[in-house]
């Protein structure tokens, strides 16, 4: 009887074959079209099995918002070259703003800005098939998002009092949401323009009409709340 590979082997071959499944169904998107997208040009792009690729996912639309919820990965890991900012008890009353312009910043970044529009460009590709999937999807992607970036801001500021960290929270998880209505509004008002496929950079002023409408019910935090 063969013996299995070792557990570490196994492991890297799954999450090959898994980055293989991701790759060949966006290629395929990207390429052919959404209508492209079946089971068996997604043997034949990626080199795997039926089997294989339903042992990885569900079904066929798993496997896309699969890949397009990655792209908004990059929100919530800030670049290791910027190092997350802090402040002193003393300065909590600052927090929100440099919240704020912590989160802006981000969507400035060439990294983050590759990445949603390769999120942009493929979600509204899939959107014409499973709307109502991607738009699930989207919503607890960010709600991750806000999580880690609420566990972040909570982990660098131990000082917050209870009511200081659930007032942080709310903030943090309406600027992350913000992102749906200003996509929203962008992707309107500029396929008035005639611009269906618009990338970040044209969307960001969007961003931050949005992130502006939720910086007007930003929390004070006082410092005396200690």
């Amino acid at each position: 009887m063969p013996q299995k590979p070792p557990v570490d082997k196994r492991r890297a071959r799954s999450a090959a074959s898994r980055k293989a499944i991701l790759d060949a169904a966006e290629s395929i998107v990207r390429s052919k079209g959404i209508d492209a997208f079946t089971t068996k040009t997604l043997v034949a792009k990626s080199g795997l099995s039926e089997r294989t690729i339903f042992n990885h996912f569900d079904n066929l639309d798993q496997i896309l918002v699969t890949r397009i919820s990655e792209y908004l990965a990059p929100l919530a890991t800030p670049d290791t070259n910027t190092p997350y900012p802090v402040l002193p008890p003393e300065s909590v009353r600052e927090l929100p703003d440099l919240i704020e312009a912590t989160f802006v910043e981000a969507l400035e970044t060439p990294r983050v800005q590759k990445a949603l529009d390769q999120f942009f460009s493929l979600a509204l590709a899939v959107a014409t098939r499973s709307e109502d999937l991607l738009a699930e999807q989207m919503l607890k992607t960010l709600a991750t998002v806000a999580q880690q970036n609420i566990n972040t801001t909570h982990e660098r500021h131990p000082h917050l009092s209870l009511e200081q960290r659930f007032d942080v929270a709310l903030y943090v998880n309406n600027l992350t949401y913000s992102l749906v209505i200003g996509f929203s509004k962008g992707v309107e008002v500029l396929g008035h323009q005639g611009i269906t496929n618009p990338t970040t950079s044209q969307l960001l002023p969007y961003f931050k009409w949005a992130i502006e409408q939720v910086s007007a019910g930003k929390p004070s935090l006082a410092p005396q709340n200690f």
